[in-house]
């Protein structure tokens, strides 16, 4: 019964403050898994067949069943010593990676050090600065990658000086911090200056005020992101949340990496559009599916770790329930929130009520939760990223206890 380094590091560092009860069921396994997705495809058709949102287990090695916990909304992993994915299709695909660059995909912090030294001030108009960001590379991937690292580096704190006329981009850099202009359409206007067709996307998103269980539909959580035409296909290219900064100005962490050509299926857990033809998928699905769907953070593609049951809402009658999650080699660290209508509770006594198991052989951890009164709760996982020293949030979503005997 062993921890993996990274938990007997993460909990050790933790050993002053009050930690969860937790049982260990054996030694977690090494090695990444492998997760599945849709190959991006063209827009659909308006007149698409609606589908509800259905989130299913997807068997990746060996053999696994699902069973759901009677009115829970949980779902408990059958598995032996497999490690499963979610999928939103009914039918999914491997992406087609023969016509993408790997550089466009994995080397951002190499990009990065490239663009950021081409600065909006040393140049009179867009096509000068795309042709400065895009010197020396070949493929529209490069080129959109080049362009999308750029735009999100720009640290808004530090305006352009000097007056530039309205078509310089030192002019449109203001304008963005200004909120005269918007990262989507400065991404695009980089884009067609590039050669690359980029059309704006308009949606709703899970923002960082969006709770569980709520509805998207309200002028506060309407967005617009992108989408680029690279090699024939659609690709979801978001430049606003993948520019997103912390209190100390840093970048967020993991936000750029994910929000450029996201998979559809990812995508889909925090955006969602108002044609549905640009949901980029083989099925369609309602607004209502993907708001009944929890709340998620890039942290949860980075570390791979998928929630057995991906429900927004988890409905117990008698305060009991467990929550379980598939994850390898990362440290968790889970909270829960009260958020009433019964007396305040605070959230630091409230991890008491967690007891966290450890089943190695699964590569999974399950949350035992025992609630005190009935109440709307947000149970939040983090992970801990061992090189900052810092918890970041993986997914969301609420727990409501109502006890129908009373």
């Amino acid at each position: 019964m062993i921890l993996t380094v990274r938990q007997v590091e993460y909990h050790n560092s933790r050993q002053n403050g009050v930690m969860n009860q937790r049982v260990m069921t054996g030694k977690r396994r090494a090695g990444a898994p492998q997760m599945t997705g849709l190959a991006p495809m063209e827009p659909l058709s308006e007149g698409a067949e609606e589908n509800h949102m259905l989130t299913r287990v997807e068997e990746i090695e060996g053999k696994s069943s699902v069973k759901s916990r009677p009115d829970s909304g949980i779902a408990v992993s059958m598995s032996s010593g497999s490690y499963s994915s979610y999928s939103s299709s009914e039918a999914t695909k491997e992406p087609e990676t023969d016509d993408i660059d790997e550089a466009c995909l994995t080397e951002t912090p190499e990009m990065i050090d490239r663009v950021e030294k081409v600065k909006a001030e040393s140049h009179n108009d867009v096509k000068s600065l795309v042709a400065a960001i895009t010197k020396g590379l070949m493929t529209q991937q490069l080129k959109a990658h080049a362009l999308y690292c750029w735009l999100t580096s720009l640290d808004l704190s530090r305006p352009p000086k000097g007056k530039h006329k309205s078509t310089a981009p030192a002019t449109k850099v203001k304008a963005l911090i200004d909120k005269k202009l918007t990262y989507a359409q400065f991404y695009q206007e980089l884009c067609r200056a590039a050669g690359i067709k980029c059309e704006k996307v308009e949606g709703f998103v899970k923002s960082q005020d969006y709770l569980p269980g709520n509805t998207v539909q309200s002028p506060k959580f309407q967005h617009t992101w992108c989408a680029v035409q690279l090699d024939g296909h659609y690709r979801l290219v978001d430049p606003l949340y993948g520019a997103k900064r912390d209190k100390d100005n840093t970048h967020e962490r993991f936000y750029m990496d994910h929000y450029f050509m996201t998979s559809p299926d990812n995508f889909l857990l925090s955006h969602y559009p108002k044609e549905k033809r640009w949901l980029l998928m083989n099925q369609t699905y309602s607004i209502e599916g993907f708001e009944e769907m929890v709340k998620t953070w890039p942290a949860m593609f980075h570390f791979n770790i998928r929630p057995l049951s991906m429900k927004s809402v988890i409905r117990t009658y008698d305060g009991k329930l467990s929550i379980t999650v598939l994850l390898r080699n990362v440290a968790v660290n889970p909270s829960l929130e009260y958020s009433g209508p019964g007396p305040e509770l605070d959230a630091y006594s409230l991890k008491e009520n967690i007891i966290e198991e450890i089943r190695d052989v699964e590569n999974a951890e399950t949350f035992h939760i025992t609630l005190p009164q009935e109440g709307n709760y947000y149970f939040t996982l983090d992970a801990h990223v061992l090189e900052d020293e810092i918890d970041v949030p993986v997914f969301q979503c609420r727990i409501e206890y109502v006890d129908e005997l009373l």
